[in-house]
């Protein structure tokens, strides 16, 4: 069974279109590790928020995943977008 991530945070005044660099560079990166199913953006232009939708094979890829951005300087970068680190959460979808 699959598992879907959410990754939530505020993002930092002025740093949009730096970002959005950021952000086009990495995701192919992200799309590309072993485990990972469909990586989507989405952002509340009033509430200046981010959300990360991901899908992967398990909750283990996406901590390796984790685990190896925190070790190259991508997770850090991302967090300096950030008014905060991001709120990470599982969810299995329920089949009813």
């Amino acid at each position: 069974m699959t598992v879907f991530v959410t990754l939530k945070s505020a993002v930092r005044s002025g740093v949009q279109a730096s970002f959005n660099a950021f952000l086009e560079k990495n995701l192919p990166n992200v799309r590309a590790f072993d485990g990972a199913l469909s990586v989507e953006v989405f952002y509340n232009t009033e509430e200046k928020t981010l959300l990360i939708f991901e899908e992967w094979k398990s909750q283990d890829h996406h901590k390796a995943y984790i685990e190896f951005i925190g070790q190259n300087g991508v997770m850090s970068e991302l967090i300096s977008y950030l008014e905060e680190p991001p709120q990470v959460q599982y969810f299995e979808k329920q089949v009813l």
